[in-house]
């Protein structure tokens, strides 16, 4: 499994590929598309884009995964087309793909402003660290967006729908060098003896969640003289094992920050 920079870019990537494998005639003619998109609408089939990009994909058939989703939701995408039923060049705007699965990931999180005292209450566990995995950093996807992979443990995988992630601004903590620093916080519904089964992993699709910052930079703009941060940073709690976060334990997991990969200051 690539890194998780190859996810964010993947789209614009293949897209690129099949452009240049049609034009050099290369045998294989099935194009995969492959990574993280915005839906754009989901009536009857689901048209998707890549932030800033100009090629719409178009589902083939209904996708049932997203029959709850709404446009502008971001999706963690597997799809493919054919140039040789499909051709495509440098003009091509609007691709038809089969996809395989396409999940939405800004579902179960929220992003705030708070006190360090009110954030408090914002999570009960760690989760599995990032350095764990190579390449598993936070990263931009536009303008208004951080994807970031958070592996963490279940007692099964139909129980992840019980776990939720809160990007949180903490508005009396000190800022240096003008970087803005978003904590993430983790809560679990599930009974911490069970939930170490299942290690929902960096190499699963299920692990990326999306968070819209664009309130979190106007909280921190508000506080800063109207200054825009030069730099974002991502502040994990993490642990071996699932550990149940209380005011009695924190010497059991630690502090992690790592730089927002693709953010550019204004």
């Amino acid at each position: 499994m690539k890194q998780v920079k190859f996810f964010l870019v993947a789209l614009m990537v293949l897209t690129s590929v099949s452009f240049t494998s049609c034009m050099k005639g290369e045998d294989n003619t099935v194009v995969p598309v492959f990574g993280i998109i915005t839906l754009k609408s989901n009536f009857l089939q689901c048209e998707f884009q890549v932030a800033g990009g100009g090629v719409t994909f178009v589902s083939n058939k209904t996708v049932e995964s997203l029959m709850n989703a709404n446009p502008g939701d971001i999706v963690f995408l597997s799809a493919q087309y054919d140039t040789e039923t499909q051709p495509v060049d440098q003009s091509t705007s609007k691709i038809y793909v089969d996809v395989n699965f396409a999940v939405k990931i800004n579902g179960n999180v929220s992003t705030g402003s708070y006190d360090t005292e009110a954030s408090k209450s914002l999570a009960n566990r760690t989760i599995i660290p990032l350095s764990n995995y190579q390449g598993a950093v936070p990263s931009m996807y536009g303008s208004d967006w951080v994807v970031i992979p958070i592996p963490y443990y279940t007692e099964k995988y139909e129980n992840i729908s019980q776990h939720s992630f809160t990007l949180a601004y903490l508005k009396d903590e000190e800022v240096k060098n003008s970087t803005l620093k978003l904590h993430l916080y983790h809560n679990s519904l599930e009974t911490i003896d069970k939930e170490k089964t299942v290690n929902v992993t960096y190499n699963s699709y299920e692990a990326y969640k999306a968070f819209n910052i664009s309130s979190l930079v106007s909280s921190f703009k508000a506080d800063n003289g109207g200054k825009n941060p030069q730099k974002i940073v991502v502040v994990t709690q993490e642990g071996s094992s699932s550990v149940e976060i209380t005011g009695e334990n924190t010497d059991k997991y630690t502090e992690k920050e790592y730089n927002v990969e693709g953010y550019t200051a204004k």
